[in-house]
This record gives structure tokens, sequence and C-alpha cells, in this order.
């Protein structure tokens, strides 16, 4: 664990002299950091895997009257939402799994939904579920998106894929190339929970190379560990360089 966060630093010349606590708080999650992201009356949210809607929840509970544009590729899920949120007129639900490259592509539905990803679930996982079905979903990158629904900016990015945040963010190059997201919140995975082609533990390096250059490491939060303490995934805040 310590040699991980000290490889994650070194990607941005960041090094730890002395760790000092500050509360007596183990983790932290993203509800505890919109205070500091201190985002906008109406800003724009993007919610890439929403789920069963746990962070339309918490940005709704900020009564800033956030423009939320939540995607949900699992069909009964992404029904779900359309009909708990149809009253509001500030959150969009969109059954699209944000990609690299649009087209086609094979959704593996699990019986936990939370592991749910268009990537195949390793049967050795740390966090192994039942595979339910296996849908045909449509796949559009994040900069297709803004631009065809004339959005110049996002305050915050939310990305929770299931090992396909990397590929998500190359769908994002204009996007995140020309700094017009404020704060990244993304999920990066540890070991070979999904199958991930030859290198199997090299995204969330790839992430950190991919974002380095307009962006900063703020945080890191939310650490999960497997069973026997092998470390499994968690999530990483990014702000825009100034």
């Amino acid at each position: 664990m310590k040699n991980i966060i000290k490889n994650l630093l070194a990607i941005f010349d960041l090094k730890v002299s002395k760790i000092r606590s500050v509360e007596s708080r183990v983790d932290y999650s993203l509800a505890d950091l919109l205070p500091i992201l201190d985002l906008p009356e109406k800003g724009v949210i993007i919610d890439g895997g929403a789920n069963e809607g746990q962070t339309i929840e918490l940005l709704l509970k900020q009564s800033r009257n956030f423009n939320i544009y939540a995607f949900e590729p699992d069909e009964i899920l992404y029904k779900l939402l359309k009909k708990q949120y149809s009253q509001y007129d500030n959150v969009n639900i969109s059954s699209c799994a944000l990609v690299n490259e649009e087209g086609d592509f094979n959704f593996n539905i699990y019986e936990s939904t939370k592991l749910s990803s268009i990537k195949d679930l390793n049967s050795h996982s740390v966090q192994a579920s039942k595979l339910v079905r296996t849908s045909v979903i449509k796949g559009i990158t994040l900069d297709s998106f803004v631009a065809s629904n004339a959005i110049s900016r996002v305050d915050l990015l939310k990305l929770d894929l299931q090992g396909f945040e990397y590929e998500a963010l190359l769908g994002s190059q204009s996007l995140v190339q020309n700094g017009l997201v404020d704060w990244i919140f993304v999920e990066v995975m540890f070991g070979d929970m999904y199958s991930n082609g030859k290198d199997k533990s090299s995204d969330y390096l790839n992430i950190l190379n991919y974002l380095s250059d307009n962006y900063v490491l703020y945080t890191m939060v939310d650490f999960n560990y497997s069973d026997n303490y092998q470390f499994s995934h968690c999530d990483l805040l990014f702000k825009r360089r100034e």
C-alpha cells in the first residue's frame, strides 16, 4: 500500500515528509469533498455510472440546482432512474455508456449491479458476483455528448465505470486537454478485478499520466481491500491546474 501511494505521488513530483492526523476518521467519500469543491449554482455535473442514483441524490441535497447529466447503461436501472427523477428538469438520464470510440458494446450485468461493466469480471476477483445477463448498449464519447448538448465546460466529472474509466477519459480528450473540466472524481482499480488485456493493473497509471499535464492529484479517498488485505480500488480527485 505504501509503495503504491509513493508511485502515485511520484508521477506528480510530490513527496510526503510527514503525515499528520487531522481527524480520527479512517476514510472519506465524495459527500465529504463537495464542500471543498464549492461547485457553483447551476453548475454542470457529469455522473458517469449512475447505478441506483446515489450521486444524483447527493447532488440534489446540495440545493444548488446543478445541471446533472447521468449515464447508466443497465436498462433496468436506467428506466428506474428516468421514472425516479422525471420531475426534475435539471436531471438528464442517458442509457449510453461513456467510451473512447463510439459504437455498440456488450455490457455485463451482475447480481451486484455496482460491479456491472463493459469489461468481464474475473472469476477470482476480490468482489466476485454472478453474471445475470449481457446486453448490447450504445457507447458515446463525452466530447461528442457535450458538443451535441452545447455544454461549454464541466464543473465536476465523476466516473465510476468499473474498470472503464480510462477509456471514458480518452473519449473526453478535448475537455481534458483544454482544461474545460474543473474537478475530476474517478475510481481507479489495482490488480485484476476485471479482464483488461495483457496488462491488467496499469489503468491507474494510465489515468495519472493522461491527466498529469492539466490536472493535479488533490486527494485519494474510499480505500477498498479484499479479505486478505489486498488493495482493491479507491477514488482519486483531480483539480484543474490554474
